[in-house]
């Protein structure tokens, strides 16, 4: 009898395992069984006028179907070229991403210039909305960011929900077209002190 439940604890332990192994290779790596990208992690995007920004990818599923985007530029003009003078920060873009294609998102990302408010927190003078598409090479390593990203004033949010109201039409608006790269895990150097 203690034979038999031994035998029947690793026959059901047994199908268990069969069942995890199926599941880690429907949701593994790009290749057999899904060709497509599973973009994830940190990428840098270099502009040719030497700016650098970051752009952190956090898949929403497992199937990276819906991307959280969450961009950071390695030093910003909290005034946006003069457009938002009072400005005296500037907060990271956020935003998601959807999967259109094997390959492709479209990307929305949403940035609030600030100034010092009266309880600590900084109060948005002005609304950046970032839009457009990232295209990532088979193997994920690099992304092509085609967007645009257009200035609001406040004004143009008439019902506050931190969005321009629709049929407004940006106070600036500028194209970008930049190749990122995703980065990669470097050995740690040879200390020189």
């Amino acid at each position: 009898m203690k034979r038999k439940r031994i035998i029947a604890l690793l026959s059901l332990m047994g199908i268990v395992a069969v069942a995890l192994a199926a599941a880690l290779t429907v949701q593994g790596k790009p290749g057999k069984h899904d060709p497509r990208c599973r973009p994830t992690g940190v990428y840098l995007f270099p502009f040719e006028t030497g700016e650098m920004t970051q752009a952190t990818f956090i898949p929403n599923d497992p199937s990276a179907n819906e991307l959280t985007v969450i961009t950071r530029y390695a030093e910003s003009d909290p005034s946006g070229l003069g457009l938002f003078p009072d400005a005296t920060s500037v907060l990271k873009d956020m935003g998601r991403a959807v999967r259109t294609g094997k390959n492709t998102y479209e990307v929305t990302t949403i940035n609030y210039p600030t100034k010092w408010g009266d309880a600590f927190i900084g109060k948005p003078v002005g609304i950046w909305v970032s839009s457009g598409q990232f295209i990532f090479s088979d193997d994920c390593e690099t992304a092509r960011l085609i967007a645009t990203f257009a200035a609001f004033s406040l004004a143009q949010d008439g019902d506050g929900d931190g969005l321009p109201d629709e049929g407004q039409d940006p106070i600036f608006c500028v194209g970008n077209d930049v190749i990122g790269k995703r980065v990669p895990i470097i050995p740690p150097y040879a200390p020189t002190i």
